[in-house]
């Protein structure tokens, strides 16, 4: 079949025509300078003795042109060198193999002993594959061995060029195992219908492919495949292939890919499919048709430092299988999603990437536990979210920079237990900075700055056991820098943020139930600092500095119950210090400072009954202290200090009723102290203002005006020195003791229900 056969002589079944010899294969045998020309095949041996080699059998420097099937077939060669040829027109170039049919296999006895060592080279060939026999296996350079004793060991394929692009494969090596394929490179033509392969390997291991070029296949350009193990990949330049650029498939292992250049590959640029511990590294990926690096169903896969961009899926997809950790990659201009990962079973580490410009997601994290998103330095300008965690568990999002998404920076939806903590910036989104839908068992803390987002800085909807805490800069968001929305939320606290400037509330509660606002700052906001709203119930508001707020302090409206604002200070806004509205049994207890705001300091109206407001200090409003207005009923206000309030202490009225009205201390407001108007009732009558009369060291007698039938106590000292009742023409005279120069007397103004005004005056 062979132009020139160097084989073993054995009878007519191994090389008819000569005598009957004892298999002694052919050795130091050098075929050079020829011309092999229009044949089935050039130089070749198609028979071995098991146990017996080949050696030192040199094809070189010769020129094969139209051979219809291999130019050189080499079987059970060591120590040999297939070189320098030029191979034109050939249905396959060099076939290299330790096996045969079993017919052309000859076992000797006794048994000789096996080398798998083949110490063989096929370098600085160059062939042009053509289809002349369409049996053949066409193929540039194959290297075949078999399981055991027929493995192919120390082979090395380096600098040949194999042109494929009338179809056939590039390089394929089968069970070979610590060979060397390098510096080749393969055309093809990724048109064809056949899938032929640039290189591939199956059945291999500890075999390097590195600083080859593959252009054009019409399946992928470099394939490692059946449980191969340790086969690196490095520095190849792989384009245009029908397929992947680069696949690791079948349960491969330790293959690890790097250095590469990989682009307008028409799937993906990397696939890896379940094959373990395949390290992907310092690879430029672009314009692939697929996704730029796909792990599917492998585990302990890490994706590190790799340039990825333009292509038009993903630009890495990590689903299914284990430990992965994705880091310090540059992925950018993807059409798909930036980073992808769902379906893990353990841990995910996406860290220290710069994720920008993707027309769908920066970074999607998918249904699995455990996941990692930290430390990732830019996550920007994507087309929808920075970062969206969905249907996943026990996750996080630390230490990020999230800005100028199309939509919102970071989502985490229909997740339980999810942390957003610590992230640098999370500003300038198209929509909210930070959401939590469907979350159980969230937390938001620490983040240094949620800001110029278009919509909320922070939005929790349809969650519950939410902590929002420690966020220190939820600044100059369009709409609230925290929005609470849904019945189906519960059990949200919010404490420690600084909250400002933003386009709305700052802190908006909607349709929430059982929401804790603790120890916030809250200010600068264009409506409410805070807005309790649509049927919210039980919720908290604690603690908290609300300040200089351009609509008012607190707002709780909108068929609201049983909710509380307790020891804040609400202080200097434009509008009303603490305003209620159509909701009932709201209790306004013990802040510190509702004080110098522009509307009233604290307003109950539109039918907001069973409210209570006690223990508050109210004062320096514009307008009244506290306001019961638009029939309001039942309202207990007990033990509030009321001072130096524009208008009334406590003004009631529009047919409202206040059912306890008790021990409220008055000081210098500048309407009456209480004032209870036609049509609306409480327990006690108006409180005019108190006057009192000059003081000296010798007066025995207290004279002055007041508010007719109340009481006069007159203390020193903390000591009663005088008491009486304010006569009917409203002025009181009490006898008191003579008290010294400089003594400061307190006189106190009461009604039956403790609700008193004081007035301090020196002796002279």
């Amino acid at each position: 079949m062979e132009a020139l056969e160097i084989d073993i002589l054995g009878g007519e079944k191994f090389f008819p025509g000569y005598e009957n010899y004892d298999y002694t294969p052919m050795t130091n045998v050098t075929v050079s300078n020829n011309v092999f020309k229009n044949l089935f095949r050039g130089v070749g041996t198609h028979s071995l003795v098991r146990g017996s080699y080949f050696e030192n059998i040199k094809v070189q420097n010769n020129r094969f042109e139209n051979i219809a099937d291999y130019a050189v077939l080499a079987t059970n060669y060591r120590n040999s060198s297939i070189a320098g040829n030029t191979m034109v027109n050939v249905g396959a170039g060099i076939y290299f193999c330790n096996v045969q049919t079993l017919g052309r296999m000859v076992t000797p006895a006794p048994a000789l002993k096996f080398n798998t060592d083949s110490q063989s080279r096929i370098e600085k060939n160059t062939i042009t594959l053509k289809a002349v026999n369409q049996t053949v296996n066409r193929c540039g350079i194959r290297a075949e061995g078999d399981e055991g004793n027929y493995i192919i060991r120390s082979l090395t394929i380096t600098g040949n060029t194999i042109n494929a692009s009338t179809g056939g494969h590039g390089i394929l090596g089968s069970y070979i195992k610590d060979c060397t394929i390098s510096g080749n490179a393969v055309t093809g033509k990724n048109t064809l219908s056949k899938a032929y392969k640039g290189i591939r390997l199956t059945y291999s291991a500890n075999v390097p492919i590195s600083g080859n070029t593959v252009k054009n296949m019409s399946d992928h350009g470099i394939t490692v495949t059946d449980k191969s193990q340790s086969c690196p990949i490095s520095k190849n330049n792989v384009s245009g292939s029908k397929g992947a650029g680069i696949i690791v498939t079948e349960g491969s292992k330790g293959c690890s890919i790097s250095g590469n250049q990989i682009s307008s590959n028409q799937e993906n640029g990397i696939s890896v499919t379940e094959s373990d511990s395949c390290n992907i590294s310092g690879n430029q990926i672009s314009s692939n048709k697929g996704t730029g690096i796909s792990v599917t169903r492998s585990t302990a896969c890490s994706i590190s430092g790799n340039q990825i961009s333009s292509n038009k899926k993903n630009g890495i997809s990590v689903s299914g299988g284990g430990s992965s950790g994705i880091s310090g990659n540059r992925v950018s201009s993807n059409k798909g999603t930036g980073i992808s990962v769902s379906g893990s079973s353990t841990l995910v580490a996406v860290s220290k990437n710069t994720v920008e410009k993707n027309s769908k997601y920066g970074i999607s994290i998918g249904k699995g536990t455990g996941y990692s998103v930290a430390d990732n330095g830019k996550i920007s300008e994507n087309g929808r979210h920075g970062i969206y965690f969905s249907g996943c568990s026990n996750v996080e999002a630390v230490r990020n920079k999230v800005t100028s998404n199309k939509k919102s920076g970071i989502v985490m939806s229909k997740v339980t237990g999810g942390r957003v903590e610590s992230n640098s910036s999370v500003s300038s989104n198209k929509e909210s900075g930070i959401i939590l839908t469907g979350v159980t068992g969230g937390k938001v803390s620490s983040n240094a700055g949620i800001s110029s987002n278009q919509e909320n800085g922070i939005t929790i909807s349809k969650s519950s056991d939410i902590e929002i805490s420690g966020n220190q800069k939820i600044k100059s968001n369009k709409r609230m820098g925290i929005s609470v929305t849904g019945k189906s939320v519960k059990n949200i606290v919010i404490s420690g943020n600084k909250i400002s400037s933003s386009g709305i509330h700052g802190l908006a509660v909607s349709g929430a139930s059982t929401v804790q606002a603790a120890g916030n700052s809250i200010g600068s906001n264009k409506k409410y600092g805070v807005s309790i709203s649509e049927k919210s119930a039980k919720c908290q508001i604690t603690g908290n500095t609300i300040n200089k707020n351009k609509k008012g302090g607190v707002l709780i409206a909108g068929k609201c119950s049983s909710n509380q604002v307790a020891k804040n200070t609400v202080k200097y806004n434009k509008g009303h210090g603490i305003a209620v509205s159509d909701s009932n049994k709201t209790k306004i207890t013990e802040n510190a400072a509702v004080s110098h705001n522009q509307g009233h300091g604290i307003l109950i109206n539109s039918k907001s009954n069973h409210a209570e407001i006690s223990k508050n200090i109210v004062s320096v409003n514009k307008e009244h202290g506290i306001m019961l207005y638009d029939k309001s009923l039942k309202a207990k206000i007990m033990e509030n200090t009321l001072r130096k309030n524009g208008k009334n202490g406590i003004y009631i009225c529009g047919k409202s009723r206040a059912s306890v009205l008790k021990k409220n201390d008055f000081t210098s407001n500048k309407g009456l102290n209480i004032q209870i108007e036609a049509g609306s009732k409480a327990p006690v009558k108006d409180m005019g203002h108190l006057t009192v009369g000059s003081l000296t060291s010798k007066v025995t007698e207290l004279v002055g005006k007041g508010t007719k039938d109340f009481k006069i106590i007159v203390k020193a000292k903390e000591k009663n020195i005088g008491r009486g009742t304010v006569n009917k023409d409203e002025t009181y005279s009490i006898k008191i003791k003579k008290q010294k120069k400089g003594t400061v007397v307190t006189v106190i103004m009461m009604d039956k229900q403790k609700n008193q005004m004081e007035k301090e005056i020196k002796v002279k």
